[in-house]
């Protein structure tokens, strides 16, 4: 299933901050397909506060622009992740389950 977290040593749900990316005067869109990735989904922090998980800039040394999204992400928790992301950076023919 979608929206796991990683096996990392901080074991968020790894993701990369729009407003950090803008802020260094790149385009966040290519900015998350680079590498070539299949595609990006946008949530908004604060519904991913409502659903009481915290959010937080966790930069990386290759990735100035990494975050992270900490909690309990139970099958039902990802289920609502996948009802409250938006599409960023499409997958022709995918679904996000809305």
């Amino acid at each position: 299933m979608a929206f796991t977290p990683s096996s990392g040593v901080n074991g968020g749900l790894s993701v990369d901050l729009q407003n950090e990316i803008e802020g260094a005067a790149l385009d966040a869109k290519t900015y998350v397909s680079t590498p070539p990735w299949l595609g990006a989904v946008r949530f908004n922090a604060g519904q991913l506060r409502e659903e009481q998980l915290l959010v937080g800039y966790d930069p990386l040394p290759s990735e100035p622009h990494h975050g992270e999204v900490w909690g309990n992400f139970t099958r039902s928790k990802q289920k609502q992740l996948l009802k409250i992301g938006q599409w960023f950076v499409e997958i022709e023919g995918a679904s996000l389950g809305a």
